[in-house]
């Protein structure tokens, strides 16, 4: 008998390439709940309304997979992102364990541990949550814990880093298209290294936390073991880019005087992260991040 899933979100980036993964394996049984504004027959909640979780379907049920969340933008304010991100994900799981659900999966974010570091980020790494994004994922993962540690059901959390595919979204998508308007950029001589994971490597990554009782109850960062550079990643996205060495020093001095300094670290710095625990207890470990079209 095949095992029965729900996945939240599956009509975003992540979460139509999870369904049709968890589809192809002919293992799973995959149910989908989809915000309101998706439109499509599976509809029914909302991520600014607990009363919609009511329209879910969690009836036998045994693993949840939610990936639904709201990002804090121009679109989205504060209030919405933490009611969506923290107080949703806390009665959505509530009603979860009323159901009998076995296993809630949780993806959050990596940025709970800061968006740049001078060192390696694994699971002990410090706290450093810079954005309200990141804020409310926190506090949702800290109220699945007091909810299933006082059951019978299990969690676990996931920290996943940049997920890269050819259709990614965000600062991948900007740099896109930037390559397509051939815009020449200064990254010959940037020798950073960050961490990312493909997407198909995620879902698969997803799908092994299913079934095995190992990640029951933990917490994980998520990431490729390679690291790459940001010319590594242009050169990726595109062997038509253009790029030129100009001096990081007055790089980073531009972007300082432009209030950009954020922005800098994500195309300049170094972001590293080390996944070893979860990759023994699934006993698996991810390719390179360009190792593969998704």
């Amino acid at each position: 008998m095949k095992k029965q899933i729900l996945l939240t979100g599956a009509s975003g980036f992540i979460g139509k390439d999870l369904f049709n993964y968890l589809r192809s394996l002919n293992t799973y049984e995959v149910w989908i709940s989809k915000r309101e504004k998706d439109e499509t027959p599976f509809s029914g909640f909302n991520l600014l309304d607990i009363n919609s979780i009511k329209t879910i379907r969690l009836k036998d049920i045994e693993v949840v997979i939610h990936l639904a969340g709201l990002a804090h933008n121009k679109s989205n304010s504060e209030q919405d992102t933490f009611y969506a991100n923290e107080r949703f994900t806390k009665e959505f799981a509530r009603k979860a364990l009323q159901h009998g659900v076995k296993k809630f999966i949780f993806i959050s974010t990596i940025g709970v541990h800061g968006s740049f570091s001078n060192h390696t980020i694994d699971e002990q790494s410090p706290i450093i949550c810079n954005s309200s994004y990141s804020s409310s994922k926190l506090n949702a993962e800290n109220s699945l814990k007091n909810l299933f540690n006082k059951s019978n059901s299990n969690y676990c959390i996931l920290r996943p880093s940049l997920v890269y595919a050819q259709n990614a979204p965000g600062n991948i998508s900007k740099l896109k298209k930037a390559i397509s308007l051939g815009i020449p950029m200064p990254f010959s001589n940037i020798k950073n290294s960050r961490s990312l994971i493909s997407l198909r490597d995620l879902s698969k990554i997803i799908e092994k936390v299913i079934r095995d009782e190992n990640t029951n109850n933990k917490t994980y960062v998520v990431s490729s073991p390679y690291y790459v550079s940001t010319f590594e990643l242009v050169k990726a996205l595109s062997s038509k880019s253009i790029t030129f060495y100009f001096p990081k020093k007055l790089i980073s001095t531009l972007f300082r005087l432009l209030k950009k300094e954020a922005i800098f670290e994500q195309l300049f710095g170094s972001y590293t992260i080390n996944s070893q625990k979860l990759y023994k207890d699934i006993g698996w470990t991810p390719g390179h991040p360009f190792s593969q079209e998704v």
